[in-house]
């Protein structure tokens, strides 16, 4: 709402009362005004520019770890974003591949899940930066995975994976961030029984997580996205921070202590950054009701901001604000 909001206004500038006047550049530089409206350091793909339930998992995972995207088509241009997302079930074909070929080779890098990245007759990974052997998708339709690092409030346990996963192995060099794990029994009806309580095995010398030798993709074995727009699941989230440290650790948005309601974008022209943050109480999340936190915080939560800047204020009342510059970043 904010955003088409804001560009409306710079044709109706009128319309907006004088404390709300700095939203409003007075010059607009070279570059249309249009690319200068948001901030955005990830690309997520759509198979044909319809995002489903497996973007919807992607938006919620990103939001709640404060990193700025955009929804695109394969046919548009990714190749000014730092990463790009190819979320459980973008196929790639030789169009996309000559793609990613061309952006992997300009310094680009790939987080993909699921049947993403595969060929479209599911055989094979399409790029041979995908250097992981596949051997087809599991016959067993519950499978867990362990992490091989540590989570902050997350137990050293196996989580769910909550979708069917492919069966991948490391080639050397690559890096395992977590492992398959096998189930006692399917979930299944075998005559007599249903078999619905499904517990962790063992390890089967899978990778359910892994990046590859050269360290600009990485893999999720299984539909992450799409799992955790049904199931809110913690080490969905927590795999996925991971793996996005891993690939971009110069993100755009610090937060320290931000709870997962918050939600923080940038707005972006010649003369100024304008960070946006937000928090919603309660708040929907998928098919796992809502989640009801504290309103009130205590004080001392951190955001930083890519970049060096002298000042900062909070807005509408232009209220000057401490910041701290340090490594890169802008802290508030």
């Amino acid at each position: 709402f904010f955003l088409p909001t804001w560009y409306l206004l710079q044709d109706y500038a009128a319309l907006l009362p004088t404390w709300l006047a700095v939203l409003v550049p007075k010059d607009t530089g070279m570059l249309p005004l249009l690319l200068q409206l948001y901030l955005a350091e990830i690309a997520v793909l759509t198979a044909d520019g319809t995002a489903g339930v497996a973007h919807e998992g992607a938006a919620r995972i990103l939001s709640e770890l404060k990193y700025t995207y955009n929804i695109l088509s394969v046919e548009d241009d990714f190749s000014a974003y730092p990463l790009v997302i190819l979320p459980d079930d973008i196929l790639v074909d030789g169009a996309l591949g000559a793609r990613l070929d061309a952006y992997l080779k300009n310094g680009g890098r790939v987080l993909s899940s699921g049947a993403s990245g595969l060929t479209p007759d599911k055989n094979a990974f399409a790029h041979p930066a995908w250097d992981f052997i596949y051997e087809g998708e599991d016959e067993i339709e519950v499978n867990y995975y362990k992490m091989r690092f540590e989570t902050a409030n997350l137990a050293p346990m196996r989580y769910e994976a909550y979708e069917r996963s492919g069966l991948l192995r490391a080639c050397e060099g690559d890096t395992v961030y977590a492992d398959h794990i096998t189930t006692y029994f399917n979930r299944e009806y075998d005559g007599s029984h249903f078999y619905f309580y499904t517990p962790p095995k063992n390890e089967t010398g899978y990778a359910s997580a892994l990046l590859n030798q050269e360290g600009n993709v990485a893999h999720v074995a299984f539909p992450i996205f799409r799992a955790f727009r049904k199931t809110l699941s913690r080490g969905h989230r927590a795999l996925v921070a991971k793996l996005l440290s891993v690939l971009l650790p110069e993100r755009l948005i610090r937060a320290e202590g931000l709870p997962i309601t918050s939600r923080a974008t940038v707005l972006s022209c010649d003369t100024y950054k304008l960070l946006c943050i937000k928090v919603t109480y309660p708040e929907n999340r998928g098919e796992g009701g809502s989640v009801e936190e504290h309103t009130v915080l205590p004080a001392g939560r951190k955001i930083a901001l890519k970049g060096e800047y002298a000042k900062a204020y909070l807005l509408p009342e232009k209220t000057p604000l401490a910041v701290a510059v340090a490594d890169g970043y802008t802290t508030v």
